[in-house]
């Protein structure tokens, strides 16, 4: 894969740091302008560049091979992404596992913030599959359960990725190594997502992170089922086409059966689970792990025959890159790999099978358009799950009958909790303007809500009348008068709150109300 030249101001069609892309001979050579050392570590070459800056392969002092990430200089003047970047390289450092490579070291108070981290030779999942198709379903469930214990690795550091994808998991000697987790969600935090752009990449996004509701770690899990079908069948499971299609369907449509079949009827049903619209719906990692372990029977080990010689030849391009001479087994006169094999089953015959997809995995741009188009689409329809999410939910009770005031817009009631508090938390209920000046109950990003009537309703009732028309901003007192009630649903995760409107006062914005609270069963 080339590496690119050019300015590091395009488009955030890569999301956060870009992973170690490697020229054709694993490593490009320095180019005019890049530094010759980044901290303490000498910069011996560029392994790619993207939306928030470059990636080098850097040099410890005591010889060891590092990926040093530097960000563009315009990130660098954002207050608040230095304060996330901080805040999430504070958290990669926590994580620890066998399938994560470690925090070497990082500066987020330098000129250009840096972050640095041990570097992985083997090639990504995205070169493997585009260079010689699929890999066999026994290695994608090496694979998947490799991916899944570095997730849980990184969520138990209290971190989620946010953007897996092929380009971000590498196939190393000893399994699978996910790189880059964290960093982007410090710039989701910055101007760069002021106009609606959600970093991530198309295609292997959760329907949440592309609708612009809050990302959580069911969202990785989602990729997860992405990766793991593109892995096996070399295609994204929601296909190519223009970006307006592609993510359209990532929010509103199912895959296509046909990406998912893979030869191994178990592991199709475990991507299709991964891949469900419904956050509470996705297995858990540990789920993904058991699903995907050895069977007796099945030869251990990995890499596989096909993987090795890809591994062995990245890391004697590592070895060229630092100066060992060395070429190693594999390589010609010139020092470069060996091409591989051009015939019908290889890498030539591929490309012109798959030629669409390394468009959707390597350049996707003007994402802050395709997300007004989606929206815009998807708006009063109700483009989720719609009815069948609410008739086949089951509900339990997490509180019903209580009375609760909110004196003003500063004060919320947190619904999990039936509390009303002071400061803002995940799902909220506040009074603010309707933009008429009589006030308003607001609804947060990933709330939806419809009004019910003068009846007290069911949790599953409300959940169908969300489906069918959510209203997703505000609900105007003049809608909700007193003795009138209306439903909420937290898209994330299912929860319902039936709210009776007890009495409001549209001058400072009070408002009483009485909630039921019903959470939503988790289902196989």
């Amino acid at each position: 894969m080339p590496v690119p030249d050019g300015p590091l101001d395009g488009p955030l069609a890569e999301g956060p740091l870009p992973g170690p892309a490697r020229a054709p001979d694993g490593v490009a050579p320095p180019a005019a302008g890049d530094p010759a050392r980044i901290g303490s570590f000498r910069l011996v070459g560029r392994l790619g560049a993207g939306g928030m800056g470059r990636v080098y392969l850097g040099v410890s002092r005591a010889g060891r091979p590092t990926a040093v990430k530097v960000v563009r200089a315009d990130l660098a003047e954002e207050p608040v992404f230095r304060r996330r970047f901080a805040a999430e390289v504070a958290a990669a450092r926590r994580v620890q596992g066998p399938y994560t490579p470690a925090v070497v070291a990082a500066d987020p108070d330098a000129e250009l913030p840096w972050l640095a981290t041990s570097y992985i030779a083997g090639p990504s999942l995205g070169e493997t599959v585009e260079d010689g198709g699929p890999l066999t379903p026994l290695t994608a469930r090496r694979l998947g359960a490799g991916v899944a214990e570095a997730l849980g690795a990184i969520h138990a550091a209290g971190v989620v990725h946010r953007d897996l994808k092929p380009s971000n998991v590498l196939l190393d000697a000893d399994g699978p190594k996910v790189i880059d987790f964290g960093i982007a969600a410090a710039a989701d935090a910055t101007r760069l997502t002021s106009t609606g752009v959600r970093l991530g990449t198309l295609g292997f996004m959760s329907p949440e992170q592309a609708d612009g509701r809050p990302v959580t770690r069911a969202s990785d899990i989602f990729a997860l089922g992405c990766v793991l079908a593109y892995a096996v069948t070399g295609r994204p499971p929601f296909g190519d086409g223009p970006p307006s299609e592609v993510l359209y369907r990532v929010i509103n449509a199912e895959p296509d059966p046909g990406y998912l079949d893979c030869g191994d009827p178990e592991l199709s049903v475990l991507i299709g689970r991964c891949l469900r619209k419904w956050p509470a719906d996705r297995p858990t990692v540990d789920a993904v792990i058991d699903a995907c372990a050895t069977r007796e029977g099945q030869p251990p080990g990995w890499p596989d025959a096909r993987l090795g010689p890809r591994i062995a030849r990245a890391h004697a391009a590592l070895e060229r890159a630092l100066g060992g001479g060395s070429s190693g087994s594999g390589s010609g006169d010139s020092g470069r790999p060996v091409a591989e094999s051009r015939t019908a089953g290889g890498r030539g015959a591929w490309r012109s099978r798959r030629g669409a997809v390394a468009g959707v995995l390597l350049g996707v741009a003007a994402v802050a358009v395709v997300l007004a188009v989606v929206l815009t689409t998807g708006g009063d329809e109700g483009g989720d799950e719609g009815g069948a999410k609410g008739s086949g939910a089951r509900y339990t009770a997490g509180y019903k009958g209580r009375t609760l005031t909110l004196p003003d817009y500063d004060h919320y009631i947190d619904l999990p909790t039936g509390k009303v508090v002071k400061g803002d938390g995940r799902w909220m209920l506040s009074t603010n303007s309707g933009g008429d000046g009589h006030g308003a109950l607001e609804l947060q990003d990933a709330t939806e809500a419809q009004i019910a009537g003068e009846r007290p309703v069911t949790p599953e009732r409300c959940a169908e009348l969300v489906a069918h028309r959510p209203l997703r901003e505000k609900v105007r007192f003049a809608q909700a008068p007193a003795g009138r009630w209306f439903c909420m649903r937290d898209r994330i995760s299912g929860d319902v709150a039936v709210v009776q409107v007890l009495d409001t006062d549209s001058g400072d914005y009070t408002v009483t109300v009485a909630v039921d609270y019903y959470r939503r069963a988790a289902t196989g």
